[in-house]
């Protein structure tokens, strides 16, 4: 990608992100003022309809408080003015008064006057029920008695909630005791809640806090989330504003009733002129400024295209053609006096001082290149905590990692095995403190889960005089430790070997010298001669199973593993012994084993041992193979005598048995060279049970068994 996209792509990203910026700049800021303005606003109003509410209210205490101090009103409920209603309570003093009830109570909460008056139709009502039921109430606030106290306030009914005032009814001159109360009111219907609003394009309403339920919006909700302080002072209600949608907004806020229980909520909701407004604005703002950045952008890209890139191609073709050219006798056309020219001057510069090293950096390179490719084995370095910052090739492709970057975070401390991970930290640590560990041993981990063995060589990395790191050399050592555990197997057969030559061999002479000698002393006696030649030739039989032991033993392991098939080597087997009248059952025959040649003497010997020790009453050798997450357990089974508990591991030990003692120790040995395990776990009394453990990858199946 050339730099003119790229610039057009940077200008057009640019622009993108200012847009952006300003678009959430808007709408955290711009927008959330409007929103802000347009609470405010809606606060205002509801304000201006509390004051208005708080006038009502006032209002009404006021002209309750001019009927109740009335020496008219007092005589009216002693009884002295029977014309008090005639003179006083007509529809005209309604409607003047704005009135929607009268109940004049005495002191013992008995109604002596109660009217209600339907301002519209300009008439007399009785008395609403539910308001004679709350005079009822022994503790309601409307037979108020107290003359330094003032009732008034919303009161909420199931007829429906009413504004209303009482007072006590005491003398003019305020002497005497109170003889009752005088209660006042209106109705809140829909035309007394509408002077309560200033402006007809506001609908507010009045309504119970139960009949209403939260709401929640992108300013607040009613539980308060979306309240400020009070603005009227500490008593004043808390006003909630909240947007029902794009084009209502709406204020509430919580009275107490004359009870002092916060039950009234009033509801204003208005059009949400201000914020609409504002989002108007904003989409304009974003519209010009996008015109201004596109049209800047266009200039941006002019002058870049004039004044810089055509010169830069220039530059970046006469470098081509030097680089064509294959020379550094090449060079730059230098034009002005500006950053490109000094740019074409110091490309020159740079050319000379690579013509100048060229050779030297070539010769180098190729030493470097050489010592590199040359060095076979493992170099890392690491830092104090053990991460590597640099591996050679060779470690590369061995361990965990990709020749120049890493496959995933690790530790110089996973290539090492974890049975070595705990003693590798230990040393690591003594070589951070300065101790010498050059010539250690570990096992350790390829990258595909390989263990070889190693020797590690260290030493400590140390700029500006302390120690930042540790330059590991590792060699693999894995042949020579397979040479040593060949080593150990050779002198540990050898070891077999002349104690089956040197000792049990010469035993067996020294037996049969004895027998000899006892011969030519008892040659006129036939049956003990007979005797002694029947256990020289015993012995002369050992010690022939004693050499060939000692010839297959030494064969063990020096021939390659090979596939055999089971059912082949089985019956290979019972074709070279005596089976009398006992039969060999094989589960399958398509099983293979990958083993040593030996194997087959393994089969052999557990056919022969069993027809040996089985008893007479044995009539079945069986085998069986099961298929388990572990590799494949071939069973042979007998229904013979079994094998005592005791003797379960000993018939595995060279020597033990009644015949050479040789067999079993040879099959273990034969099946162990490729991983194979025999064990013997039959119950006695029931018959011998052998199983061979073979791993998953040492058989398979699909022979036919017919080799």
């Amino acid at each position: 990608m050339d730099i003119r996209k790229k610039s057009l792509i940077i200008l057009s990203g640019i622009i993108i992100v200012v847009i952006l910026i300003f678009v959430v700049f808007s709408s955290t800021v711009f927008l959330d003022s409007y929103k802000n303005l347009e609470s405010d606003h809606v606060r205002d109003n509801m304000d201006l309809i509390l004051k208005n509410s708080n006038t009502e209210i006032a209002n009404l205490n006021s002209t309750v408080g001019d009927w109740g101090p009335w020496d008219d009103t007092y005589m009216f409920v002693t009884g002295d003015n029977p014309s008090y209603i005639v003179n006083n309570l007509i529809p005209a003093t309604y409607d003047n008064l704005c009135l929607n009830f009268v109940v004049i109570v005495n002191n013992e909460g008995k109604i002596v006057y109660g009217e209600s008056y339907d301002l519209k139709n300009h008439e007399l009502t009785p008395l609403r029920p539910d308001l004679i039921a709350e005079l009822a109430k022994a503790d309601s606030p409307l037979k108020n008695t107290n003359i330094s106290a003032r009732v008034g306030g919303f009161l909420d009914l199931p007829g429906g909630m009413v504004l209303v005032a009482s007072h006590p009814i005491v003398k003019s001159d305020y002497s005497g005791e109170s003889m009752g109360s005088i209660i006042m009111g209106r109705y809140m219907d829909a035309a007394e809640i509408s002077r309560f609003s200033a402006d007809s394009r506001h609908s507010l309403s009045v309504i119970p806090v139960k009949e209403t339920s939260g709401v929640s919006d992108e300013e607040g909700t009613l539980d308060g989330s979306g309240a400020e302080e009070p603005r009227n002072g500490s008593g004043s209600p808390i006003i909630f504003t909240h947007a029902i949608d794009r084009e209502t907004v709406e204020g509430t806020t919580v009275l107490p009733d004359i009870y002092g229980n916060e039950t009234i909520l009033f509801s204003l909701q208005m059009p949400r002129d201000i914020f609409n407004q504002g989002g108007r604005t904003v989409l304009s703002s974003i519209f010009f400024q996008l015109v201004i950045l596109f049209g800047l952008g266009i200039l941006i890209l002019w002058l870049i295209d004039s004044q810089v890139l055509l010169r830069i191609a220039t530059t970046n073709r006469e470098i081509a053609q030097i680089t064509e050219q294959q020379t550094t006798g090449g060079r730059v056309t230098v034009n002005g006096h500006d950053e490109i020219s000094q740019l074409a001057t110091s490309i020159n510069t740079m050319l000379d001082q690579i013509e100048t090293s060229h050779a030297a950096l070539s010769e180098s390179e190729k030493r470097f290149r050489e010592l590199a490719e040359q060095f076979p084995e493992i170099m890392v370095e690491v830092d104090t905590q053990g991460i590597p910052t640099f591996v050679n090739h060779a470690a590369s492709s061995i361990f965990i990692f990709i020749y120049g970057g890493l496959e995933k975070p690790w530790s110089i401390f996973d290539l090492v095995a974890p049975e070595d991970r705990e003693r590798f930290r230990e040393d690591f640590s003594r070589i951070l403190h300065g101790e010498s560990m050059t010539g250690n041993e570990y096992v350790a981990l390829k990258k595909d889960g390989t263990r070889f063995a190693v020797i590690l060589y260290s030493a400590l990395i140390i700029k500006e005089g302390r120690i930042t790191g540790v330059r590991i050399f590792a060699g693999d050592i894995s042949e020579r430790k397979r040479m040593e555990d060949e080593l150990r197997k050779i002198n540990e057969k050898m070891s077999l070997l002349s104690s089956i030559t040197r000792h049990d061999i010469l035993n067996q002479l020294t037996a049969l010298r004895g027998y000899l000698y006892l011969s030519h002393e008892h040659l006129s006696d036939a049956k003990t001669l007979e005797n002694f030649l029947a256990k020289e030739e015993t012995i002369a039989h050992s010690i022939e199973h004693q050499i060939r032991f000692a010839k297959d033993y030494e064969a063990m392991g020096s021939v390659p593993p090979v596939w055999e098939n089971v059912y082949s080597i089985i019956r290979r087997a019972t074709v070279q012994l005596s089976m009398r009248d006992v039969s060999v059952e094989v589960e399958r025959k398509d099983c293979e084993i990958f083993a040593d040649p030996l194997a087959e003497k393994v089969f052999y010997n557990l056919i022969d041992n069993a027809l040996r020790y089985g008893g007479d009453g044995m009539t079945t050798i069986r085998f069986r193979f099961l298929e388990s997450d572990a590799g494949l357990v071939i069973v042979c089974e007998d229904d013979g005598v079994g094998i005592p508990a005791e003797d379960k591991e000993r018939i595995f030990v060279r020597g033990f048995g009644k015949n050479t003692g040789l067999g079993l120790f040879l099959s273990r040995e034969a099946l162990s060279i490729t991983g194979i395990t025999i064990r013997e776990n039959g119950m006695p009394g029931t018959g011998a049970r052998f199983e061979i453990l073979v791993p998953p990858d040492k058989f398979r199946f699909g022979g036919d068994g017919l080799a």
